[in-house]
This record gives structure tokens, sequence and C-alpha cells, in this order.
């Protein structure tokens, strides 16, 4: 089995092993992006050089990051679009969108070691999906290659419980005085 390769040639099974699995997915963001975010919404990004089987489906590595809510690990925020004056910290906003709004093209995080996600396929006898749903969960991220809209988004805001999206506002609602800013 070649996990990547079965995974992008049917990332529908693959969505709906996210959505049978997870109930939320959060993106961290520097709060400097909540303007753009706002307008055009997640857009994909280049971040660490793609797989040869990226490369062949979409021509690039555009992706967004995405960590699956309860997941055995959380994976810190790349911000490699991002520089810095002297003196500058970096506050990032916490984003989530339920599994049911994410966009068709899905994948697992090529961006990380496959170290841990091949020693778990080798001794895997489920499916390809189901496998790559296990790699999710253990290593907590996955990958869209598409835009996720602003309306889809919610933010960790004032008020917000901290594990509970659902608790937190759309982003479109809340004003950037409201959105919690953390390290």
């Amino acid at each position: 089995m070649h996990l990547n390769a079965d995974v992008l040639n049917n990332m529908p099974a693959f969505r709906s092993e996210l959505i049978r699995r997870f109930t939320w997915m959060i993106h961290s963001t520097p709060a400097s992006n909540l303007t753009s975010i706002r307008q055009l919404g997640l857009v994909p990004n280049q971040d660490a050089p793609p797989s040869p089987e990226v490369r062949q489906r979409f021509g690039h590595g555009k992706i967004v990051c995405l960590h699956p809510l309860g997941s055995k690990f959380s994976p810190k925020g790349a911000a490699s679009t991002i520089t810095f004056e002297h003196g500058q910290e970096l506050k990032l906003v916490s984003l989530a969108i339920d599994t049911r709004d994410l966009p068709n093209d899905l994948g697992l995080d090529f961006s990380y070691s496959w170290q841990d996600a091949t020693n778990h396929l080798a001794a895997s006898t489920k499916s390809a999906h189901e496998t790559a749903g296990d790699i999710a969960h253990m290593l907590g991220s996955v990958v869209s290659f598409n835009t996720i809209a602003p309306d889809k988004i919610r933010v960790f805001a004032n008020g917000s419980a901290p594990a509970s999206p659902l608790t937190w506002p759309p982003l479109l609602c809340t004003p950037d005085s409201e959105v919690i800013r953390h390290w």
C-alpha cells in the first residue's frame, strides 16, 4: 500500500473518515492574518516541499494545515510566510472548522516526517482511508488543498470554551477586539 497516493486517489473516502472520527478541525494562524481570512478564507500556502504524489496531482504543494481536535499530537502552526521586525512577538489566533464543512480535496500533512506514519502503515491491516484516519489522529495534522470559505470558520474569542468550538462565534461576526490571542 502506498498510503499518500491511495489517499489522494480517494479523497472523498478520507474526508468521510475524518467526519466520522472528528467533529472539528483547528487552524492556528498569526493574528495579523485575520483581515485577509475574513475576506478570502483560509487560502492554501506553500509550506514544506510537496511529495511527488501531491506535485503530480495538483502541480504544487499549497496547503492549509488543520489539526483534528482530539488527536494525540498538536503540531505548532507554521508561520512560513511571516517576517518579523526586531523584538516583534508572534501572537496566534485559533480558528475552527466543522468537519462537515471541509472542502473535498484533503490529505495527510506531508510537511511532517513520514517515519511514524510509515511504521504505523507497516503494521496496519485496515483500508487506506482508515489507516490515514489513524495517522491523522496520531500525528494531529491533515491538509486541505482548497480554500476554506470565511463563513465556515469560527474563532476562539472572549467567552468561548477552549475545547468546545461549538461555543466559538463565527469569524465574520466577531470583532478583532473579542478575538483571543495566544502563543
